[in-house]
């Protein structure tokens, strides 16, 4: 009987994340919720200096553009909405075709990355 940890060493280690994914949807899945916390640590940290009014609403008329600098929270808010709801809809259709899957999530991938340079943007014009 050959004692040896050769099967141990041999067992590949990898951090478990998202398993509630299909494996080759992961990856996307994760910079899905790497660009939603930085969305929303983004506004925390920036939520302080803002001003008391901020233009939020850019296709209004000028004096409907602004708002309270609380409803800046709203981006992040619609981030995590939208990230959680994709996430839900891909659990439950887990059988359906793989592309549609990916393209599903890179799609929600796309809308984290617009959400977080609209809110870049709007950091950038009011500092």
């Amino acid at each position: 009987m050959d004692i040896s940890f050769k099967e141990y060493s041999a067992r590949k280690k990898e951090f478990k994340y998202l398993t509630f994914l299909p494996k080759n949807l992961r990856q996307i899945a994760l910079y899905g919720l790497i660009f939603n916390l930085l969305t929303i640590a983004s506004s925390l940290i920036f939520y302080l200096p803002l001003q008391e009014k901020v233009p939020l609403f850019y296709s209004l008329p000028e004096t409907q553009q602004l708002v309270d600098k609380e409803l800046i929270l709203i981006l992040p808010l619609l981030a995590s909405a939208i990230n959680a709801t994709h996430f839900l809809i891909i659990k439950n259709f887990k059988n359906a075709h793989p592309t549609i899957l990916q393209v599903f999530l890179l799609t929600s991938v796309t809308l984290q990355v617009l959400i977080f340079a609209i809110l870049l943007r709007l950091i950038v014009i009011l500092n």
